[in-house]
């Protein structure tokens, strides 16, 4: 019911009780058409009849609804509201960053509050992308003694231990769920990641071939979310748009990391780690509740 499917037990109690939700025959159906054909159906009754039972398909609960039946009402009167738990089921953007935010932040926090008053708190689903750095004290610029600067380990992990999971995962995809009526779902899915795969592998293998700016010694770029998961880049020194900044890290060579900001390098494998994961099929959408904008996906590592 929450997925507005029919269990086929209702069509047997229906038929128990006398009751014909479906047409047994065209006569059960009255149908005219203003073309010359008089053979009842036409081909355009028929192209009706195809688009209105395409549209049963992805929702049930019209069958009720071309008698005058308001199905979910009717639950409802009954105290049976699948309106209120369909829209439960799907996790909401602040029960999705919020956590991550509180831990990421929280000690920080709690030192503060010692020293400092109490300030309105931010946005409940601002999170910046590069708290996922290491939590490691940033390397000074300019060390008055290289050898005591401490370091930080900002080479990559290795890779190709990631399994190939592209093909796993669309086999346990459904061909034609609810949701899609124009074929099959899981071979048009099958196309799409095998396109951004192939997209993926050619971008850990050759940079953008045009003019970008280099980063800055005291570029901290943070990627931030707002409450409707937009993403806005701060601490550049200059106005920098994200597309840009995805072409300033394509450029930069993980030799060059200690000289960055850790911000920057964690932005750096970041990128790396995700397009390692798209190029071997290792991603999962996640669907949520982004309120008055409606639904919306996101993708995470299927690891």
């Amino acid at each position: 019911m929450l997925n507005r499917e029919l269990d086929p037990a209702v069509l047997e109690r229906a038929k128990a009780l006398g009751i014909a939700v479906f047409p047994e025959h065209w006569r059960d159906l009255g149908m005219r058409c203003s073309c010359p054909d008089y053979a009842v159906p036409c081909k355009h009754l028929a192209a009706v009849v195809y688009l209105v039972s395409r549209e049963i398909d992805g929702n049930p609960f019209m069958v009720f609804a071309l008698k005058g039946v308001d199905l979910a009402k009717a639950l409802k009167e009954r105290d049976i509201s699948i309106e209120r738990e369909a829209r439960a089921a799907l996790p909401t953007l602040a029960a999705l960053l919020l956590p991550a935010a509180e831990s990421a932040s929280g000690a920080e926090a709690e030192r503060a509050s010692a020293t400092k008053p109490k300030s309105r708190s931010k946005s409940k689903c601002a999170v910046a992308a590069a708290e996922a750095a290491p939590a490691v004290a940033p390397v000074p610029l300019a060390a008055a003694n290289a050898d005591a600067a401490p370091l930080c380990d900002y080479a990559a992990p290795d890779y190709s231990t990631l399994p190939e999971l592209g093909a796993l995962l669309v086999g346990v995809l459904p061909a034609k769920p609810a949701f899609f009526q124009h074929g099959d779902f899981r071979a048009s899915y099958d196309k799409v990641m095998t396109r951004v795969a192939k997209w993926a592998r050619r971008g850990l293998e050759t940079t953008w071939p045009g003019q970008v700016a280099a980063f800055r010694p005291d570029d901290k770029a943070h990627i931030v979310l707002d409450e409707q998961y937009r993403p806005t880049l701060t601490g550049m020194a200059h106005d920098t748009r994200l597309r840009v900044l995805m072409h300033m890290l394509e450029h930069v060579a993980e030799a060059d990391l200690p000289e960055l900001q850790p911000e920057v390098a964690a932005l750096y494998h970041a990128r790396v780690a995700s397009l390692h994961l798209l190029a071997r099929g290792a991603v999962l959408p996640q669907v949520f509740d982004c309120g008055k904008d409606g639904v919306a996906v996101r993708w995470l590592p299927a690891l």
